[in-house]
């Protein structure tokens, strides 16, 4: 069991200050005692353990979600080349990028990306060929 302690003169002086509760009553006007010491109350909570939260489950839920996050950014820009100042997203790409880089990215992920088109080595560059229209035209 918690005990949590309240001071009934503060709740009271709280309760007179907003205008009393819609239930409340007047009260007679007995007169108070006056005492240094403050009117404390206790209120018995029994005590609750919190749910054990899966660490790894957790993870992987919420790299799913950054997963369709990105299907919807490209869903919207076209491409998967998230800026990293890009709220969230951003620096989520960049830690994808730097996992794959280190070899630290599951074969799983590394799939997942790869499915919707994810640039694993940074902007793209444009070809040689589409680079200059001059060299595509024949005479």
């Amino acid at each position: 069991m918690i005990d949590i302690r309240f001071d009934f003169d503060t709740i009271t002086d709280a309760i007179k200050k907003r205008g009393g509760t819609p239930s409340s009553k007047p009260k007679s006007k007995k007169p108070r005692l006056e005492s240094s010491a403050p009117v404390l109350g206790v209120l018995r909570v029994p005590h609750v353990e919190p749910a054990p939260i899966d660490r790894e489950q957790y993870l992987e839920d919420m790299w799913e979600k950054s997963l369709a996050d990105l299907q919807a950014y490209k869903a919207e820009k076209g491409n998967t080349d998230v800026p990293i100042s890009y709220p969230s997203l951003g620096a989520w790409v960049f830690s994808q990028k730097m996992a794959h880089k280190k070899g630290k990215l599951s074969e799983e992920k590394v799939e997942k990306l790869m499915d919707i088109g994810f640039n694993f080595g940074g902007k793209k560059k444009p070809s040689s060929a589409a680079a200059d229209p001059a060299e595509q035209m024949t005479v």
